[in-house]
């Protein structure tokens, strides 16, 4: 089976089909004509709508997810020889953003209910010294904010959630995806609900942890042509931030749309199902 798409009577069905319309076409044209490309207020205006969206204080827009991660493991300072935990369920780019910082990706199960960390394997996994644990919102399903901050909290363990497929959506207490862990990732690969055809955004609620994230993303950059840091270029472009906002503007749609065709799938396997041939 591909990872991107499944056969089914000849026809190659795709994972998922990105939703863009005139709204979007239009939001591109007007960043294009603009004459500001990069770092401008279109960025700013999509971070503010992801920052709300999150209930957060802070999104910084970032060139894909994986690079989110990477940032985001650098402005908590994780480096060669510490530990992160992280659920073996999920899309490879998180223990490769592990591994990029040196750091060592310790591999624990994921909840076969919700489909996240499984804590009594975390248990398991953790030792004193274990720096970090990182959650994954699998296919969309929210990690439980309430029992992973608590967690995490009695063992001196950050979290760091990987909300990459979460947003738009609520975990099992109301909370919305990217609302947990002192940071959480986001990606707009055209996969994801909400698409800027590559692109990311780390949030979080602490400024200076926002602030080194602005200049992780920028070379590094201060200001006044002075630079704070080694860094790198994962700035997201006008047009594409111009794309999220209108994305965001229509995610309620999106999700609804989303709802019914996830209830008509629910409805026709039902048999199946309770057949004992299929497992949800």
């Amino acid at each position: 089976m591909s990872s991107r798409s499944v056969r089914a009577g000849g026809e190659r069905i795709p994972l998922a089909r990105p939703s863009i319309g005139d709204g979007e076409i239009s939001a591109a044209e007007r960043a294009l004509r603009s004459g500001r490309l990069s770092m401008g207020p279109e960025g700013i205006r999509f971070e503010q709508h992801l920052a709300e969206r999150c209930a957060r204080s802070h999104a910084v827009c970032v060139s894909s997810g994986t690079v989110a991660l990477e940032l985001a493991f650098r402005a908590m300072g994780l480096g060669p020889g510490e530990r992160v935990l992280i659920p073996a369920f999920g899309f490879p780019a998180a223990a490769h953003a592990v591994i990029s910082v040196g750091a060592t990706p310790v591999p624990i199960d994921a909840d076969p209910n919700l489909w996240t960390v499984d804590l009594q394997d975390a248990e398991r996994a953790w030792k004193p010294g274990t720096r970090l644990l990182l959650s994954i919102d699998a296919l969309g399903a929210v990690a439980p904010s309430a029992a992973l901050s608590s967690w995490a909290s009695a063992r001196s363990v950050s979290w760091i959630n990987d909300a990459a497929c979460g947003l738009g959506g609520i975990d099992e207490d109301g909370a919305p995806a990217g609302s947990g862990g002192t940071l959480a990732t986001l990606s707009f690969h055209p996969r994801k609900v909400v698409t800027t055809g590559e692109g990311g955004a780390v949030v979080c609620d602490d400024e200076d942890l926002a602030e080194r994230l602005r200049q992780l993303r920028n070379l590094g950059q201060l200001g006044g042509g002075r630079f704070g840091c080694v860094a790198t270029n994962a700035r997201l472009a006008e047009a594409s931030a111009a794309v999220g906002s209108a994305q965001c503007a229509r995610l309620p749609a999106m999700l609804n749309e989303r709802g019914m065709l996830a209830e008509g799938y629910r409805r026709r396997l039902a048999p199946a199902r309770d057949a004992g041939r299929l497992y949800w």
